[in-house]
Formats: structure tokens, C-alpha cells, sequence
């Protein structure tokens, strides 16, 4: 379908033609390896899994070490909060005794 141009300038964008390069289909070449090549291809290959595993291993450690950090830093909160409940009970027992030999006088 040929639109003229000058038709084409009236038209609203969404209705113009678009106009797509032809995409040319390239071909492409076997890369064939000699042996020294493939060789240095797979001990690539080994190291990069070695280093990707490495990785993996140090990340699952990082996270179990603050996971222990984590449930440490709680343990240590419960100990704290039990100790200032306790001080207040203490403080307020001292307290009420206080004020109660005072009504007594």
C-alpha cells in the first residue's frame, strides 16, 4: 500500500506508515577450536564454576554468621529487659515498704 506524502504530513502519527529497515540475515561462520584453545576454553570454564561456588559458599556463610549475630543481639535484649523488670520490682518493693512504714508513723 503506497500513501502519497503529501497525504502522509495530514495524517496523525499512530495512522502514518512506519517505515522498517530490512533486517539483511547475516550468516554466521563455525568457529571451530583447535585443541590448545579448547583446553584453555574449559579450564576457564572450571574456574569460573570454582569461583561461582566459592561465592555461593561465602554468602550462605554470611548469612548463617548474622543469623547467629542476629539471634545473639536478641538473647542478650531478653537478658537486658529481664534485668530492668527486675530492677523496677526491686525499686518499687523498696518503695512501697518505704511508704509503708511511713503511714505507719
Amino acid at each position: 500500500l503506497i500513501i502519497p506524502k503529501k497525504l502522509q504530513k495530514n495524517l496523525p502519527y499512530k495512522d502514518k506508515p512506519k517505515v522498517m529497515a530490512l533486517k539483511k540475515k547475516k550468516e554466521k561462520v563455525a568457529v571451530v577450536r583447535d585443541i590448545h584453545e579448547s583446553q584453555v576454553a574449559s579450564m576457564m570454564k572450571k574456574l569460573k564454576t570454582i569461583y561461582n561456588e566459592k561465592r555461593e559458599e561465602e554468602r550462605r556463610a554470611k548469612v548463617k554468621r548474622l543469623k547467629d549475630f542476629k539471634k545473639k543481639i536478641e538473647a542478650e535484649e531478653a537478658r537486658k529487659l529481664q534485668r530492668q523488670r527486675k530492677m523496677k520490682k526491686d525499686v518499687f518493693r523498696t518503695l512501697s515498704k518505704t511508704e509503708s512504714k511511713k503511714t505507719q508513723f
